[in-house]
């Protein structure tokens, strides 16, 4: 496997499960990363999580994609446990399956206008390589190992349903007592979670018609994902809920800004009728000022 065993060691891979679906990013619309798992530690019950993305062909600002989503991931985990103080740790797996070397330099900086003393000012990190084409998957013996690639090689691949019975078979060539079923449906909710929404009867057919217990199989991986879709639906409520507070707060305010601008037009017509009246007597004070000799004449006698 791509990860040290000192990592390995440290992980509870029973617990192993998706975290999340494919999501597009919201300022990268034409990225879409794939699944994030996450794990428990074997020590305590803290999470980690394991983000995927395939390429193709070699991509110099693939650490400036994966940045992004391990931003969303940190996100997505304080909706999902918000008791958890600290943030997982997230292991960017990036699987290759193209022609070409992948000659990437493993960090961000290279992306980066850096200056004299602001090297410790970059976020950096390090990814994992998976280059498939480094893997002659014929030969490769490990039925667990074996499912794993050809589900990453293909997972994204036009190739995909004519792989899918193979992936099936080589699944029951596993150790049994639960644990080819549990690998199984890990790779088959992965496979689900990715292809395009309108092959998803083509694929959910293949496996009902694969599996020895197909139909019962496959129900119960679509329960996980109908509990997946579940949560982005809970999650858009919310995000609704407090838009349509802040609509209700901006009302409020714009509701008092018109009261107030009423009060204040109400005090400028008072002003307006106040200076009137003022100008009224101000033009009488200067007409008898006028007239004051006359008026003084005529009486006096």
């Amino acid at each position: 496997m791509v990860l040290p065993l000192s990592i390995q060691n440290q992980i509870n891979w029973n617990t192993l499960e998706i975290a999340k679906g494919d999501w597009i990013d919201r300022r990268l619309r034409e990225h879409r990363s794939d699944v994030l798992y996450r794990a428990r530690l074997l020590k305590n019950d803290q999470w980690v999580n394991f983000l995927f993305e395939h390429k193709s062909e070699p991509d110099k600002k693939t650490h400036k994609q994966l940045l992004n989503y391990i931003l969303e991931s940190w996100d997505l985990h304080e909706q999902q446990e918000p008791s958890y103080e600290l943030l997982p740790v997230v292991i960017s797996i990036i699987v290759y399956h193209g022609k070409k070397s992948w000659k990437i330099e493993n960090s961000i900086k290279p992306l980066i206008a850096i200056i004299e003393e602001t090297q410790d000012c970059v976020p950096d990190f390090k990814a994992f390589l998976l280059d498939l084409s480094a893997f002659d998957l014929e030969i490769i013996a490990d039925s667990m190992l074996k499912m794993f690639l050809l589900t990453l090689k293909y997972g994204k691949n036009a190739n995909l349903f004519s792989i899918l019975p193979q992936i099936i078979s080589i699944s029951e060539k596993i150790d049994h007592n639960g644990r080819s079923d549990d690998y199984l449906r890990v790779v088959l909710t992965y496979l689900g979670a990715i292809i395009n929404s309108d092959e998803k009867d083509k694929f959910w057919k293949i496996v009902a018609e694969e599996h020895r217990d197909g139909e019962e199989f496959m129900e119960t991986i679509a329960d996980a994902l109908r509990k997946e879709e579940r949560l982005k639906r809970e999650k858009i409520e919310r995000e609704a809920a407090i838009l349509r507070e802040k609509i209700i707060q901006k009302n409020t305010e714009l509701k008092q800004m018109e009261t107030e601008l009423k009060l204040m037009e109400t005090e400028i017509k008072q002003m307006e009728i106040e200076i009137e009246r003022k100008d009224d007597l101000i033009e009488i004070y200067i007409y008898v000022s006028k007239h004051d000799g006359f008026f003084s004449g005529r009486f006096d006698s």
